[in-house]
């Protein structure tokens, strides 16, 4: 059986403009299979396996390189409770990165509604940065009509 799991990735420049550049991936995994890699700095592996599949849970191991923002078992074992976000950082890379793993569940319904939910995201996303663009033409314009009557009384 897989489990489906979505990570979001926040990739943040240490150096100017610190610019944040943030993706989300779904990924459907068997036990024993290994997913999310990371790549630089003479890295190029696997963050995370999955262990064990259990009900409305699952057990990963993750990468060596990252440290959970709550603590840090020994292992590197932790057991995801289906949808409990865990954040994790990676802080050794010309950028920092802060993964936040979800497990979604188990195959199939759980990877269309996990993408279906992504898209909505970005589709809220992308109205709110319209309306945002549309509010700063608008009082653009009234500063604009200001600056005229202004100028017209005067």
């Amino acid at each position: 059986m897989k489990a489906v799991f979505e990570v979001r990735s926040i990739k943040s420049k240490w150096k100017p403009p610190f610019t944040k550049d943030i993706t989300d991936d779904v990924f459907e995994v068997e036990e024993g299979e290994g997913f999310d890699r990371i790549i630089g700095n003479g890295n190029d592996s696997n963050i995370y396996q999955l262990v064990k599949l259990g009900n409305g849970s699952a057990t990963i191991t993750y990468s060596k390189l990252f440290t959970l923002k709550t603590g840090n078992p020994g292992n590197y074992k932790i057991t995801l409770i289906k949808d409990t976000p865990v954040s994790m950082t990676y802080l050794w890379g010309e950028d920092g990165i802060t993964k936040t793993i979800t497990f979604k569940g188990n195959g199939g319904k759980e990877i269309a509604k996990a993408e279906e939910n992504n898209e909505a995201e970005e589709q809220l996303n992308e109205e709110a940065d319209s309306l945002v663009i549309a509010a700063e033409e608008n009082s653009l314009s009234e500063n604009n009509e200001e600056n005229k009557t202004s100028s017209e009384t005067l």
